[in-house]
């Protein structure tokens, strides 16, 4: 899959589930060149969204940055894992971040209380260009890095839990 400059929009829906699996050295592009009003994912706003990258070769690309779990009771969750990849890089839009579990306006309303989860297991890596946050207004946010060949590179920030638009934030790095 190679649309590198639009988003994907997975579990985008109250009571929908949505997965995208990446296997056998497939890749899957996604980007935005307007990062103010899209995202390059949306895993889990409202809905469940799923994304599994597995086996060597196999890799997940972002442009700009993304978010997986917002509203109450969705979840966004991206497994990478046995030598897998997922690369983000930005866009250089200014004040984009990468979320798991971060509240946010949707359709002119603020929602929180959703869940994201990045694994990283199995010598995998994870590379992430923009900030990255884990748990904040109002969501709890889950980083679990499972064994020393897998591998998080962050080229800029990392924050676990917080926000200033809602409280109740939990962000769990393992």
């Amino acid at each position: 899959v190679d649309s590198s400059q639009y988003g994907a929009y997975i579990g985008g829906q109250a009571g929908f589930t949505g997965t995208l699996s990446i296997y056998n050295g497939g890749v899957a592009r996604f980007g935005t060149v307007n990062y103010s009003g899209f995202s390059s994912l949306s895993l889990g706003q409202v809905g469940t969204g799923a994304i599994n990258v597995g086996g060597a070769g196999s890799a997940l690309q972002l442009t700009g940055g993304f978010y997986a779990g917002r509203a109450s009771g969705a979840v966004g969750t991206i497994d990478v894992s046995s030598g897998a990849t997922l690369t983000q890089t930005s866009s250089g839009s200014a004040n984009e971040f990468v979320s798991f579990g971060s509240g946010g306006t949707v359709n002119g309303t603020l929602v929180n209380g959703g869940t994201g989860s990045l694994n990283v297991t199995g010598a995998a890596k994870a590379t992430f260009g923009s900030p990255l946050s884990f748990g904040t207004s109002g969501d709890n946010g889950n980083l679990g890095v499972s064994d020393a060949n897998s591998v998080l590179t962050l080229g800029d920030s990392l924050q676990a839990g917080g926000g200033s638009t809602a409280t109740s934030s939990i962000g769990t790095i393992v």
